[in-house]
């Protein structure tokens, strides 16, 4: 892995770049030599690229909102997909499954493709404007963020913890006005950095706050609460640093504590 790179610009050319042996980086005063240029259209501008999960294929976005799939080492345009409109689609490759790949864009539709085809294998439509999408690990669940601000779940096991999850969480950190000041964001009230200050209650988007609160909810799952960041604003360097780390070590226990207990 890492001997080919992409490049995708707004002239609608993609670049697939290879790193040469040592001695011929030497020779030619590069690391990395362009060997295949995919074209577009003179129009395009490109918006997402990716490479197959067997490097087989390169799928390319463009602002006409069209997926085209390529041969990685002849550059030559295999097929175009056509079903998004508005906004440009983003891609995504199966984990797992070299034949899978996913789109979805500011239409609102998800669609699965069989990459070697060129067929659909599912379409969901939905009224959002979706934003990013994530496969997770195992390929068995597929997240979505919109622009207005839901995230969409699509999986395959039991959704009971799913149902229980309010379907509105805020906190009443996220309402504390903020300001500028010297190139960073503080709190308006407290002046330091808003991700240093208690989350405060879970609320919903009127500022109701929730009955069951996260601590009752890791009590549910038997889960114990994460210390939060305590360095205070005077603290040096160092001391920040640590406090980071730790906070950083207490967040990775509980994904290994919460694995098995959400699905």
């Amino acid at each position: 892995g890492g001997h080919r790179i992409l490049t995708g610009s707004q002239d609608g050319r993609v670049r697939m770049w290879i790193r040469p042996d040592a001695q011929t980086q030497i020779k030619m005063g590069r690391r990395y030599v362009c060997y295949g240029v995919l074209t577009t259209r003179d129009e395009a501008t490109i918006q997402d690229v990716g490479w197959s999960l067997d490097d087989r294929y390169v799928v390319t976005s463009d602002n006409s909102s069209q997926v085209k799939i390529w041969d990685s080492f002849t550059s030559v345009e295999l097929r175009s997909l056509t079903l998004h409109s508005g906004d440009p689609p983003l891609i995504r490759f199966h984990p797992h499954d070299r034949r899978v790949l996913l789109t979805a864009g500011g239409d609102g539709k998800i669609i699965l493709w069989d990459l070697i085809t060129g067929r659909m294998i599912r379409r969901w439509e939905t009224r959002l404007k979706l934003l990013d999408a994530a496969y997770s690990p195992d390929g068995l669940f597929l997240t979505f963020t919109s622009n207005s601000g839901q995230i969409l779940i699509f999986g395959s096991g039991s959704r009971e913890y799913y149902f229980q999850a309010p379907d509105e969480q805020f906190f009443e950190r996220d309402y504390k006005r903020l300001e500028h000041s010297n190139m960073d964001v503080l709190d308006a009230e407290e002046k330091i950095p808003p991700h240093f200050l208690p989350n405060g209650n879970l609320i919903d988007r009127g500022r109701n706050v929730y009955v069951d609160q996260p601590k009752t909810m890791e009590a549910r799952l038997e889960l114990a609460p994460i210390p939060s960041l305590k360095s205070h604003p005077d603290a040096t360097l160092e001391e920040r640093e640590e406090d980071i780390a730790n906070h950083q070590a207490n967040l990775w226990k509980r994904s290994f504590e919460l694995d098995g207990k959400w699905a």
